[in-house]
């Protein structure tokens, strides 16, 4: 199976790989961490594309917390490693096939892109205590009684 995020299809179709939405995610998710009143020592992300959501999350959080972005992108964890700096890597690799786990896991706009979204959630689990997501909701009740989403297509 084809896989757009290895072969260079994505990032053809997606230049900025939506790095422009990265200040915004980065706010909600401080703003979840402070209403919750959650202080992670650890957080990673899934699919961290060019690294944008963790660096601005960086930025608001006490200077002794780990990040760590993972992507299966050679061609955004390249892009990503360009914001790396203490305590803030990106690695180009599967997560999910990896030993290590944290306390906060973030999954933003990812499991739109994961063929097998049940199965990967489960994977999901052992990977830290805490999960955030972010899973885009295009069409919604309130858009077709509207008939809002249509127009939008």
């Amino acid at each position: 199976m084809r896989n757009i995020y290895e072969d260079g299809a994505y990032l053809a179709g997606n230049p900025s790989w939506h790095e422009e939405d990265s200040g915004w995610k980065a706010d909600q998710i401080m703003r979840m961490l402070r209403r919750n009143s959650v202080s992670p020592t650890s957080i990673a992300e899934i699919g961290s594309g060019v690294g944008g959501v963790l660096a601005n999350v960086q930025e608001s959080l006490p200077g002794d917390v780990k990040l760590d972005g993972f992507d299966i992108s050679e061609d955004a964890i390249v892009r990503a490693q360009l914001k790396q700096r203490d305590r803030l890597r990106f690695h180009h690799a599967d997560l999910l096939a990896c030993d290590e786990s944290f306390d906060l896991l973030l999954i933003m706009d990812v499991i739109e892109h994961v063929p097998d979204y049940l199965g990967f959630l489960e994977r999901c689990r052992q990977k830290a205590r805490l999960k955030l997501y972010h899973i885009p909701l295009d069409i919604h009740v309130s858009s077709v009684l509207r008939g809002s989403f249509l127009r939008a297509c």
